[in-house]
Protein backbone atom coordinates (compact mmCIF):
# COMPACT_ATOMS: atom_id res chain seq x y z
CA UNK A 1 0.00 0.00 0.00
CA UNK A 2 1.51 3.46 -0.80
CA UNK A 3 1.83 5.65 2.05
CA UNK A 4 0.43 9.13 1.25
CA UNK A 5 2.20 11.88 1.34
CA UNK A 6 2.15 14.72 3.81
CA UNK A 7 3.20 18.34 2.07
CA UNK A 8 6.02 19.46 4.22
CA UNK A 9 5.66 23.11 5.14
CA UNK A 10 7.89 25.34 3.37
CA UNK A 11 9.26 28.28 4.85
CA UNK A 12 8.25 31.36 2.63
CA UNK A 13 11.11 33.54 1.00
CA UNK A 14 12.32 36.44 2.94
CA UNK A 15 10.02 39.19 0.52
CA UNK A 16 6.83 36.70 1.00
CA UNK A 17 6.93 37.22 5.18
CA UNK A 18 4.00 39.08 6.83
CA UNK A 19 5.84 41.38 9.22
CA UNK A 20 2.42 42.87 10.29
CA UNK A 21 0.86 40.12 10.76
CA UNK A 22 1.28 39.86 14.65
CA UNK A 23 0.31 43.67 14.94
CA UNK A 24 -3.23 43.05 13.08
CA UNK A 25 -3.75 40.14 15.71
CA UNK A 26 -2.79 43.05 18.32
CA UNK A 27 -4.96 45.33 16.93
CA UNK A 28 -8.09 43.10 16.57
CA UNK A 29 -7.60 41.94 20.03
CA UNK A 30 -7.63 45.25 21.15
CA UNK A 31 -10.86 46.30 19.21
CA UNK A 32 -12.63 43.50 20.21
CA UNK A 33 -11.89 44.21 23.92
CA UNK A 34 -12.58 48.03 23.15
CA UNK A 35 -16.24 46.76 21.76
CA UNK A 36 -17.18 44.99 25.01
CA UNK A 37 -16.02 47.82 27.23
CA UNK A 38 -18.33 49.85 25.08
CA UNK A 39 -21.37 47.73 25.42
CA UNK A 40 -20.96 47.64 28.93
CA UNK A 41 -20.53 51.41 29.70
CA UNK A 42 -23.84 51.93 27.20
CA UNK A 43 -25.46 49.22 29.27
CA UNK A 44 -24.62 50.80 32.73
CA UNK A 45 -25.27 54.26 31.29
CA UNK A 46 -28.80 53.28 30.20
CA UNK A 47 -29.94 51.54 33.71
CA UNK A 48 -28.29 54.83 35.59
CA UNK A 49 -30.53 56.59 32.97
CA UNK A 50 -33.44 54.55 34.15
CA UNK A 51 -32.90 54.75 37.48
CA UNK A 52 -32.54 58.37 37.33
CA UNK A 53 -35.93 58.62 35.16
CA UNK A 54 -37.82 56.36 37.87
CA UNK A 55 -36.63 59.02 40.82
CA UNK A 56 -37.01 62.69 39.41
CA UNK A 57 -40.31 61.35 37.29
CA UNK A 58 -42.92 62.19 39.78
CA UNK A 59 -41.39 65.79 40.73
CA UNK A 60 -41.05 66.08 36.73
CA UNK A 61 -45.07 65.22 36.15
CA UNK A 62 -45.66 67.51 39.12
CA UNK A 63 -43.94 70.80 37.60
CA UNK A 64 -45.13 70.28 34.07
CA UNK A 65 -48.90 69.57 35.98
CA UNK A 66 -48.32 72.63 37.90
CA UNK A 67 -47.35 75.01 34.92
CA UNK A 68 -49.98 73.59 32.71
CA UNK A 69 -52.93 74.88 35.09
CA UNK A 70 -51.08 78.18 35.30
CA UNK A 71 -50.64 78.99 31.64
CA UNK A 72 -51.21 82.12 31.22
CA UNK A 73 -50.49 84.76 28.31
CA UNK A 74 -48.33 88.15 28.94
CA UNK A 75 -47.68 91.27 26.76
CA UNK A 76 -44.32 93.65 27.45
CA UNK A 77 -44.57 96.70 25.74
CA UNK A 78 -41.19 98.56 25.92
CA UNK A 79 -39.96 102.15 25.36
CA UNK A 80 -42.79 103.61 26.26
CA UNK A 81 -41.31 106.92 28.19
CA UNK A 82 -38.91 107.45 24.83
CA UNK A 83 -39.46 109.84 22.42
CA UNK A 84 -40.26 107.38 19.73
CA UNK A 85 -42.24 105.16 21.76
CA UNK A 86 -44.44 107.55 22.56
CA UNK A 87 -45.11 108.80 18.89
CA UNK A 88 -44.85 104.69 17.97
CA UNK A 89 -46.59 103.05 20.57
CA UNK A 90 -50.30 103.94 20.88
CA UNK A 91 -51.59 100.12 21.26
CA UNK A 92 -50.75 100.02 24.97
CA UNK A 93 -52.55 103.34 25.88
CA UNK A 94 -55.85 101.68 23.81
CA UNK A 95 -55.49 98.40 25.49
CA UNK A 96 -55.14 99.95 29.22
CA UNK A 97 -58.31 102.31 28.23
CA UNK A 98 -60.66 99.35 26.40
CA UNK A 99 -58.91 96.54 26.80
CA UNK A 100 -60.43 94.62 24.34
CA UNK A 101 -58.45 92.19 22.57
CA UNK A 102 -58.81 89.09 20.05
CA UNK A 103 -55.56 87.10 19.98
CA UNK A 104 -54.91 83.87 17.16
CA UNK A 105 -53.72 80.46 18.09
CA UNK A 106 -53.24 78.18 15.44
CA UNK A 107 -55.64 79.40 12.97
CA UNK A 108 -58.28 80.23 16.29
CA UNK A 109 -59.59 83.10 17.10
CA UNK A 110 -59.74 83.59 21.12
CA UNK A 111 -61.40 87.08 22.69
CA UNK A 112 -59.56 88.91 25.70
CA UNK A 113 -59.14 91.05 27.92
CA UNK A 114 -55.35 93.50 27.90
CA UNK A 115 -55.17 93.73 31.82
CA UNK A 116 -52.29 95.87 32.77
CA UNK A 117 -49.86 94.82 35.59
CA UNK A 118 -48.54 97.36 38.00
CA UNK A 119 -47.51 96.33 41.74
CA UNK A 120 -47.36 92.35 41.82
CA UNK A 121 -43.23 92.51 41.95
CA UNK A 122 -43.13 88.79 42.09
CA UNK A 123 -45.01 88.07 38.80
CA UNK A 124 -43.59 91.51 36.98
CA UNK A 125 -39.72 90.25 37.90
CA UNK A 126 -40.77 86.44 36.67
CA UNK A 127 -42.31 88.13 33.58
CA UNK A 128 -39.32 90.04 32.62
CA UNK A 129 -36.89 86.97 33.14
CA UNK A 130 -38.85 84.64 30.95
CA UNK A 131 -38.48 88.14 27.85
CA UNK A 132 -34.61 88.72 29.10
CA UNK A 133 -33.98 84.72 28.80
CA UNK A 134 -35.90 84.75 25.61
CA UNK A 135 -34.76 88.05 23.95
CA UNK A 136 -31.92 88.97 25.82
CA UNK A 137 -33.72 92.07 26.69
CA UNK A 138 -32.79 94.02 29.66
CA UNK A 139 -35.96 94.29 31.24
CA UNK A 140 -36.99 94.78 34.95
CA UNK A 141 -39.57 94.36 37.17
CA UNK A 142 -38.84 97.93 38.24
CA UNK A 143 -39.60 99.49 34.50
CA UNK A 144 -43.10 98.84 35.28
CA UNK A 145 -43.37 101.38 38.38
CA UNK A 146 -41.37 103.89 36.42
CA UNK A 147 -43.55 103.36 33.06
CA UNK A 148 -40.51 102.42 31.23
CA UNK A 149 -42.52 99.51 30.22
CA UNK A 150 -45.90 98.29 30.41
CA UNK A 151 -46.75 94.57 31.20
CA UNK A 152 -50.21 93.35 30.32
CA UNK A 153 -51.99 89.92 31.28
CA UNK A 154 -54.41 88.41 28.59
CA UNK A 155 -57.14 87.11 30.57
CA UNK A 156 -60.42 86.01 29.56
CA UNK A 157 -63.17 88.11 28.70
Amino acid sequence: MAEAMKPTPQKPAHDEIDFAAGDYLTFAEEDAQDRKRTRIALIIAAVFHVILLMITFPEIVAQATEAAKDQKLYVVSGYMNTAIGKLWKQWPMDAEADGRAVIRLDGKRYERKLVRIRDDLPLLEAIAAEVNRKYHAPLTAEMAASGDAWFFALEPR
